[in-house]
């Protein structure tokens, strides 16, 4: 899935895939799964890495040298959203809460017990 974001008046194609997983985790030297997103640097990556997927001429000053605040952090939420519809996280979250939670026969079964 593409979508474009626009940094210093620029508009750019972004897209998350393998590829993108990849440009971050090379660039960044870790894992994208350990990553919080909580330092500038790794958002920044993560957002040139979908550029990069969508577009391997983009450098990365089109991101690091970027006076657009309100632009880098549009960026960035719409490139996380792209993300969780990769990982499918809602189907995954939902899979999650089913494990972890009893079924109702599962809880009626524990009250009379």
């Amino acid at each position: 899935m593409k979508e474009k974001v626009i940094i210093d008046g620029h508009e750019y194609p972004v897209a998350f895939n393998l590829s993108t997983l990849i440009a971050f985790e090379q660039t960044a030297g870790h894992s994208f799964m350990e990553d919080d997103f909580g330092s500038f640097l790794s958002r920044a990556i993560i957002i040139w890495a979908a550029m990069f997927s969508a577009d391997d001429s983009v450098k990365t000053d089109a991101v690091i040298k970027s006076g657009d605040w309100q632009g880098i952090s549009d960026a960035y939420v719409r490139v996380m959203n792209l993300a969780a519809d990769f990982f499918h996280v809602p189907g995954i979250v939902e899979e999650a809460e089913r494990k972890e939670s009893p079924s109702t026969d599962d809880a009626a079964n524990e009250k009379n017990a």
